[in-house]
Formats: structure tokens, sequence, C-alpha cells
């Protein structure tokens, strides 16, 4: 797998990299060999968060970090993240959250730094030169190597970037945010900033949460009668089932199926191919997903396959009846 500079850092982070947001569904006793297997890919950077699976994420990785051994040779991402808005001080971005969540983290993940520190989202009442300042200790103590933002809007990072220099902290060197074929809403201002002040950029949710692997086309009468899509087939009237979804799923399908491809592959494809290097997320659950995901980075980008994924759905926009996702595109508040 090919490997890309991290933005400005001096880090090189692979293509793609591990999701872990629901890392606790799956067997546990195929969790660790789940991760070699990435890391055997060629993939470098596993992504996880405070409040994935409470904790058991991050616990799950620190220990198939160490069983491995090769410390040097593997980047741990995770995330202040979690607050508890009925507290106080339930902030989570104050100085006193970040630095006992970056140690509750580090107890967890039973290793001695983290390589890439997040903010999870961004909290109104917490001024950004106190969350940059907490960081930058972090990393002059040895605990954090680079701190990174996710979910911030295009003029955020700005702000975070300018009062950084004001203050003489630590940058941010990448924002994570949701980004895939039915919603592009990044490429209006979160892009063209990143682009300017040298952001790495990190695409969660690349295949929609499992919409974009096309299995959900046809309606639900189209679904196995199995316990996973029981929810679905008792729906017809789901978001998912909406003609401007399915119409798009059909287009994404017939052009997988023109390359010799599947949906998954193709959507993966499409975040890998675009003017600032996004890195997606990719989170399977086996290795039989695992190795559908990997085969992305073969496909090739050209002026025609670009194009085809305008038709589907145009730069900049949000397919109409897609879901709604408070965390990238609510309002600037407490907490979403």
């Amino acid at each position: 797998m090919d490997h890309v500079q991290f933005g400005r850092s001096g880090l090189m982070v692979s293509r793609q990299a591990f999701g872990t947001w629901r890392l606790d569904r799956v067997d546990p006793d195929q969790v660790e060999p789940l991760i070699n297997a990435a890391l055997d890919a060629g993939i470098n950077l596993i992504d996880t968060a405070r409040g994935y699976g409470k904790g058991q994420a991050e616990r799950l990785i620190g220990q198939a970090v160490r069983n491995r051994g090769g410390r040097d040779r593997v980047l741990v991402a995770t995330k202040c993240s979690a607050p508890n808005p009925r507290e106080p001080n339930g902030f989570m971005t104050s100085r006193r959250s970040i630095i006992q969540h970056c140690d509750d983290s580090l107890q967890r993940l039973g290793l001695d730094h983290i390589d890439l520190y997040q903010i999870h989202c961004v909290e109104r009442f917490v001024p950004i030169d106190e969350t940059l300042m907490a960081l930058t200790d972090l990393v002059r103590s040895g605990k954090v190597r680079y701190i990174g933002a996710s979910n911030y809007k295009g003029w955020q990072l700005v702000e975070a970037c300018w009062a950084a220099e004001k203050h003489h902290t630590c940058k941010f060197v990448s924002d994570q945010s949701e980004y895939h074929l039915f919603d592009r809403r990044l490429e209006r201002e979160n892009f063209p900033a990143m682009q300017s002040y040298g952001m790495a950029a990190l695409a969660y949710s690349p295949l929609d949460q499992g919409l974009l692997s096309a299995e959900m086309l046809g309606g639900p009468e189209a679904l196995p009668d199995t316990p996973r899509y029981a929810d679905y087939r008792s729906r017809p009237d789901h978001i998912y089932f909406s003609r401007p979804i399915q119409d798009a799923l059909g287009r994404l399908a017939a052009l997988a199926r023109e390359h010799g491809r599947s949906p998954a592959q193709m959507a993966l494809a499409f975040t890998m191919q675009r003017e600032v290097p996004v890195i997606p997320i990719i989170a399977p659950s086996n290795h039989e997903q695992l190795t559908d995901c990997l085969q992305a980075c073969d496909i090739s980008s050209d002026d025609a396959l670009r194009a085809a994924f305008d038709a589907i759905n145009p730069p900049g926009e949000k397919l109409h009846g897609q879901r709604f996702n408070p965390y990238n595109h609510g309002p600037t508040c407490r907490w979403y």
C-alpha cells in the first residue's frame, strides 16, 4: 500500500486507515487477527476514540499493538470525546477534560504515547486557545505526538490555525469528518481551508455506514431474510429506500459493474481521488470486508471516472434524502 505525507507534518500515513467505531461488535477472538491483517497489508494508522465501545475499542487496540510489537511502525490515533453535559465541568475541550481524558486513554491503551490526539467536535463555550494550550502541553510532555481536529467546519479550522499562530501553540495537522460520495459538502469550505493550512483529511464513514456497499439496492423486499436486515425489511419507508438514494445506488452499482469492481471499492476510490489527499477510515468487521476495501487502492483515477462520480452526486452537494449527521453539520453548541 502506498503512503502519503500527512499534511505538512513529518508523518507518512497509509492511503487507508483502520477504524474501530464498532470494533466492540466484532467477535473478540477475531479482533487481534483482523488488526494484524490490516497492518500486514500496509495500513499503519489505527483510529479510535475514548467513547467507542465505552473505552473497549482502546483496550482491544492497545492489546493488539503490544502483542504484535514494533510500536514505532504503528500510528495510534484517538479522540478526546464523550463529555457529560449534565456535569458543571463536563466540557470535553476544556484543559481539565483534555488532560484527564488523555491520561485515561493511555491507561486503557497500555501505551506510553498517542501518535494523533484529536478533538472529537467543537464546543461553543470553551475558547479555542484553551484547547490548543492544553493539547500543546500534552505534546511537550511526550504523551502526544501530533494533534488533530474532528467534525470542525471550515471557518473553525481557520480560527484554530490563527489562534495557534497568535499563542504559539501546536497546530492541528488533520481534520477528521464524515465524507463520502453521497455527502460532498466538505469540498465547499473544509478542503480549501485544509489546503491553505497544510492539514491532512481523514474521512470517517466513507461507505456511509455500509450504505454505499449497495446492499440496500432494490428495496426491503430484496434484502436477505436474516436478523441483520430485520429492521430494514420491516420499514419500507426507511430513508435508504427513498427514490434519490435508490437511484444513486443503482448508478453506483452500474459503474462498479463497468469496472469489474464492487460498489464499496468504487466508493472508497472516490474518496482517495480528490484534489486534497483524503484518507478513508475503513471499518471492516471481518477479513472478507477488509480484503474488499484494500482492493480500492488499485483503482486508477481518470477524467471519465471523476465525471461518472460527479454524475451520481455533484461536487459540494449532499444527496437529497440523505441522513442528517449532527456532528458535522449541526449547530455550533455545547454538544450536538
